[in-house]
């Protein structure tokens, strides 16, 4: 009842009469709508108190425990995806929603995801920290199985298995163009907004440098009016890409991941490539080493001072890298093996069993607000830390297998007091069945079970949304 105070700021069952007989018989204190719309975690405490048997509550110390957790103030919804689409192959946050939801007036952010059975889902979740409050699938665009995806002025842009590129209009998702750029899968689409350039980067080592200004009235032979230049010609593998440098100038670097460890940098000056250099992360060079993931800090502005940063990750490995752009070199490292998930209980976790480098190997990695990097782990833990440095703010685990999206739901460059995170991955873990035997149930009692016959709460994929607004809580 004191919880339900500080969120309505009301006495329980204000106005009511008959509160004992009430109470006996399984009545509550009502909430308005707005009133549900608060941490999530807080109103699972809440209806976990006010159990109607003892027995069912939770003790002083697992109160403690469950609110002291890192999670339990920036969780504000959970949604779980239909299995049909498939694994979610990649996530785009969309501009900001023209048409919200019937029904409201709330400004709203989009995400898109390419799920492996070929569809594009779209989740519309509140400004104003309300949740979700949309889930659908949008028309086909045509593509096999989406791969890579990126807001591209008006239009979102899908790169597909088959190395085809589609623009669909954000307002409407009314397709605008297609182009078949090659036979390869399209593992990342980057635009440059300085020079009015789109990179598209393909699997079998190709790297287009396309134009985002004038686009394509047939599905090929763009050459030249379109597709502007072939960078790299494709003799090794690769796996991602990222910009760096002002959005503001007419020059950038674009960091290639390879294979052997490898990282293929261009400089870009008025759409041209001006220079070409490979780093690595070890000296001998090490084979079977790839470069999956590549993030970068952009600058705000044009005349900032701070040196511009890339975040890598080599597999199989369990090291986060801080390079120096300027410079290229590694100034930090993070290895996510060393850390334990705070927010556990001795029931919930098993060092020994699970916290092996196998299991903290890097499966997907953010940058959010100006300071503090998001990393996702194959054992399902989200790790924070802060960029420059590398010092970990908080570790926590709210999935029972791999993080595979943690996206900023606003663009990066947008100055927001509370920024909105959603992170997608397999099997959400409740943080009240962390601590206690009787948590609330987090899938329906007819889920259907997996091969191991545990359910679909381990084996389907969610999406969790954060507000990253408040300091986490340290570890």
């Amino acid at each position: 009842m004191f919880i339900y105070e500080l969120l309505t700021l009301h006495q329980p069952f204000e106005g009511h009469e008959s509160v004992k007989e009430c109470i006996l018989e399984g009545g509550r204190p009502p909430l308005t709508i707005r009133e549900t719309q608060q941490p999530s975690y807080i109103i699972d405490l809440m209806v976990l108190c006010w159990a109607q048997q003892p027995k069912d509550r939770p003790s002083a110390s697992q109160l403690v425990s469950i609110a002291s957790a890192p999670e339990f103030t920036h969780l504000y919804d959970v949604l779980p995806l239909e299995a049909a689409g498939g694994p979610v192959l990649c996530a785009c946050p969309a501009p900001l929603s023209l048409f919200p939801p019937a029904g409201s007036c709330e400004e709203s952010s989009e995400l898109w995801l390419g799920r492996g059975a070929g569809r594009v889902d779209m989740l519309v979740a509140s400004r104003e920290g309300h949740g979700f409050v949309q889930y659908s699938t949008l028309p086909s665009p045509h593509c096999t199985v989406p791969t890579a995806a990126t807001p591209i002025g008006p239009c979102i842009w899908i790169g597909d298995a088959i190395g085809h590129v589609h623009g669909l209009l954000a307002s409407d998702c009314s397709p605008v163009f297609s182009y078949a750029l090659g036979s390869g899968c399209v593992r990342t689409i980057v635009e440059l907004k300085g020079l009015g350039r789109v990179v598209v980067g393909m699997s079998d080592g190709s790297v287009f440098l396309v134009r985002s200004d004038s686009l394509p009235s047939s599905p090929t032979r763009g050459e030249g009016s379109f597709v502007i230049a072939r960078l790299h010609s494709g003799a090794t593998a690769l796996h991602t890409l990222v910009a760096v440098g002002s959005d503001h100038t007419k020059e950038c670097e674009l960091w290639c991941g390879e294979s052997k460890g490898n990282i293929s940098i261009y400089r870009i000056c008025d759409g041209m490539v001006t220079s070409q250099e490979i780093v690595n992360h070890c000296e001998p060079i090490i084979e079977r080493l790839e470069v999956l993931h590549l993030v970068s800090a952009c600058s705000a502005s044009a005349d900032s001072d701070e040196e511009a940063s890339v975040w890598s990750y080599v597999y199989p490995g369990c090291v986060v890298y801080h390079w120096e752009a300027k410079t290229r070199t590694i100034l930090n490292r993070l290895d996510c093996s060393k850390l334990v998930p705070c927010s556990e209980s001795l029931k919930s976790i098993s060092i020994e069993e699970h916290l092996s480098p196998g299991r903290c190997q890097v499966t997907s990695m953010a940058i959010i607000g100006s300071e503090e990097l998001y990393i996702g782990t194959t054992w399902g833990c989200v790790i924070i830390a802060e960029r420059r440095s590398m010092r970990p703010i908080t570790v926590f685990r709210p999935y029972e297998e791999e993080v595979r999206v943690i996206a900023q739901l606003s663009h990066p460059s947008s100055q927001e007091s509370c920024p909105l995170i959603a992170t997608v991955g397999r099997g959400y873990r409740s943080l009240m069945s962390r601590y206690t035997d009787f948590a609330l149930p987090s899938t329906p009692d007819d889920a259907p079970l997996d091969e191991r016959g545990e359910g679909a709460k381990r084996c389907s994929s969610y999406v969790l949304l954060w507000s990253a607004g408040e300091q986490w809580a340290p570890l």
